[in-house]
């Protein structure tokens, strides 16, 4: 069979061979130059992307946000945040201590300290048993549905009809509701007093704004072009694996970079906490931890988001690494070269070779038919592909690179050895 010749300079006179040598080379720096830019690119718009994925799912969608957000009706930090907050406003509402000085005569002045104080435990004890009571996982979940649009201006500065925020700068959770179901509970015990209560029975701070203001026109330039930064990802890949002339050694970067990108993410958002819970004012410790539980429960999904991401980046470095170092195994590569020029499979191999590129740019068409058809702005989708088109390039470019290793002579030399002594012994 016919040997391939890939090397464009056989035939040349030497000084056109030296010539052609240079232009390759520097083609070749040229080519590695634009491959390393795009793969800064694609990794940065990874790591933008996962933060506004996690934004625009997550913090702007008000059912996803519900569904966040709701089982921290189970959180002891929460509940007696809750609690706190609204048995508080309840008691500076009603002002037992004036209203008992109010109802008894002059001389019984002295009991009105202690039916206050009686009157403020009775509230207190009322007020935890509803919050630890099962309608409160509904009676929260309704809050944080009301609490949304102040969690929309926070984040990206819009201000929805009668959400307020504080001279503080914090957006308030308003406890309103689940004050109302205290108040019905105590009115039905006698007091009736609560009625007449004002509608402000308490609150409790979710965010600081000062902390996130200055974000507020990235979030929504990143929100706003999600969708093309998804877009841009897959396209950026596989422009850097295409222009690469060491394609197994642009993937490891792209998988590597990915992943050290991503676990600098989740050392950030983890040490962020701290400082935006210790940035809320007026908080005693009670506040701190409910805010400390409210950041951990809404924040799990870009963390998790973030390690998913980190783990396909990983792996796809891993496998880029894997590939390279089975090739650079001598016995490999001398098994690898006698089967691809076995008479049954030479033929394939040599197609692959020759047809390696039109392979390669025939896999990010179908990943661009996948993604017209069926992208709606899903993060997993575009994972999925850009995984699928590194898997394709390294798939196409190992087969080639096995069609172009010569056969080693020491196996023919072996058998014609093993002939001989055959013969000798005949």
């Amino acid at each position: 069979m016919p040997e391939m010749n890939d090397n464009p300079t056989t035939g040349l006179d030497p000084d056109a061979r030296q010539e052609a040598a240079s232009k390759s080379e520097k083609s070749r720096r040229w080519r590695t130059a634009g491959s390393a830019v795009l793969v800064v690119l694609a990794v940065l718009l990874i790591t933008a992307a996962v933060p506004t994925y996690w934004l625009k799912t997550t913090i702007l969608d008000t059912e996803q946000w519900v569904a966040t957000t709701a089982p921290l009706s189970e959180s002891p930090e929460i509940q007696q945040a809750v609690a706190d907050q609204v048995s508080a406003g309840l008691i500076d509402a009603l002002d037992s201590q004036k209203l008992a000085e109010t109802y008894l005569p002059e001389g019984a002045q002295p009991l009105a300290a202690p039916i206050a104080s009686a009157v403020d435990s009775f509230i207190e004890r009322e007020t935890d048993s509803i919050i630890s009571s099962p309608s409160f996982s509904s009676l929260w979940a309704s809050v944080c549905r009301g609490s949304h649009p102040a969690v929309v201006t926070v984040f990206t500065g819009t201000s929805p009809k009668g959400v307020v925020l504080v001279d503080s700068g914090a957006v308030e959770l308003n406890l309103d509701e689940i004050a109302d179901e205290v108040g019905s509970a105590l009115e039905s015990k006698g007091f009736d007093r609560l009625a007449s209560i004002p509608a402000d029975r308490g609150t409790i701070v979710l965010f600081s704004s000062p902390a996130l203001a200055q974000a507020q026109s990235v979030f929504n330039a990143l929100q706003g072009s999600l969708e093309m930064i998804l877009l841009l990802i897959p396209v950026l890949a596989a422009l850097a694996i295409a222009l690469a002339p060491q394609k197994r050694k642009t993937v490891l970067w792209l998988g590597l970079g990915t992943f050290i990108a991503m676990v600098l993410s989740l050392v950030l958002v983890n040490a962020a906490q701290t400082p935006l819970v210790n940035s809320i004012p007026g908080l005693g410790s009670g506040g701190k931890a409910a805010a400390s539980s409210f950041y951990s429960i809404v924040a799990d999904p870009l963390l998790a988001g973030m390690r998913g991401v980190g783990i396909a980046g990983i792996a796809i470095a891993l496998i880029a690494l894997a590939v390279g170092y089975v090739m650079r195994s001598d016995r490999v590569r001398e098994q690898l070269g006698s089967f691809s020029h076995r008479e049954s499979t030479a033929p394939f191999f040599q197609f692959v070779n020759r047809h390696r590129l039109e392979g390669i740019i025939g896999g990010f068409v179908v990943a661009g038919i996948i993604l017209l058809i069926w992208f709606q702005g899903s993060f997993g989708l575009i994972i999925g592909v850009v995984i699928g088109l590194v898997i394709w390039t390294l798939l196409i470019s190992g087969i080639a690179a096995i069609a172009r290793i010569e056969p080693s002579e020491q196996g023919g030399q072996e058998e014609e050895g093993l002939v001989e002594v055959q013969a000798d012994k005949a």
